[in-house]
């Protein structure tokens, strides 16, 4: 683990990032009817294969976004346009069909304000509609959070420390109101290896992240009316990606940064496909 110390200015933005992420984590996560990996959060799960509870998602997040040209002012701002597919059990590709389980769209708006040199502060918020396709349950999701994006210089190379925390809620057709609250923390970390091809050049990174879900976060699978719950407090992800020095960008999606992650928590297991920033 690489760890770096901050001077005092950037000492006291951690500790006041640090109490807005305690005021926001006195908030508590229940439900009532619990699902794997519920499906109205999925687009803040990200592209990956998941498996708990002894079931198997697979969850396809597209990160649509739109950048308004020609901004004024010091902020600039983002829409974003996620839109996020679940599938359950998939075994090969003949079955994807029937597998096809959830469904959900979560656009919002996000900022980028300049805290200093060195640290972007990011909130966003969101609102959206997700559906369950084998119950046809629809629900209404929301989700604001906040990251604190601070890059410093090691090695001859620009690194990143992120640190973020992410509310969501959903209130669905048969359920109750449900919400969560997660706090994260992790290191993008720049190597020293890169190379080049006939039209780009790449560099690499690591990445090493961990995740805290205040009072657990829970999975649960019904099998011959038994309950099968795995309760996740925390999970660490490690991975690496391969950036692009100049990003390709598209109408609705710019790509930055492409890799791979693994995530492990207890009872969770998760191999991640990471697009642009991996934390």
């Amino acid at each position: 683990m690489l760890f770096y110390f901050t001077p005092f200015k950037m000492r006291m933005q951690l500790l006041t990032a640090i109490s807005l992420l305690l005021i926001m984590a006195s908030s508590t996560l229940y439900a009532d009817k619990p699902e794997l990996a519920n499906y109205t959060y999925a687009t803040y799960l990200g592209t990956g294969f998941y498996k708990a509870a002894g079931r198997d998602v697979t969850v396809i997040n597209l990160g649509f976004s739109y950048t308004p040209p020609q901004q004024s002012g010091r902020y600039l701002y983002r829409w974003r346009l996620p839109v996020s597919m679940g599938f359950y059990d998939v075994k090969n590709i003949h079955n994807v069909d029937d597998q096809f389980a959830t469904l959900s769209w979560t656009p919002g708006i996000e900022w980028e304000i300049p805290y200093n040199n060195n640290t972007t502060l990011v909130p966003y918020v969101d609102l959206g509609w997700a559906k369950n396709m084998a119950s046809g349950d629809n629900a209404i999701t929301y989700s604001t959070g906040l990251s604190s994006l601070h890059r410093f210089s090691a090695q001859n190379r620009e690194q990143l420390w992120v640190n973020r925390v992410v509310y969501a809620g959903y209130k669905a057709q048969s359920t109750p109101h449900n919400h969560y609250v997660s706090l994260q923390t992790g290191i993008d970390w720049r190597t020293p290896f890169s190379f080049t091809t006939d039209k780009r050049r790449f560099y690499t990174t690591v990445f090493s992240s961990l995740f805290w879900y205040v009072n657990s976060v829970e999975f649960v699978r019904m099998a011959d009316d038994e309950s099968l719950t795995e309760n996740i407090n925390a999970s660490i992800e490690v991975g690496f990606t391969l950036g692009l020095e100049k990003s390709l960008d598209l109408h609705f999606f710019s790509l930055k940064q492409f890799g791979l992650g693994y995530r492990h928590g207890n009872g969770l297991e998760a191999i991640r496909l990471v697009f642009n920033q991996p934390i």
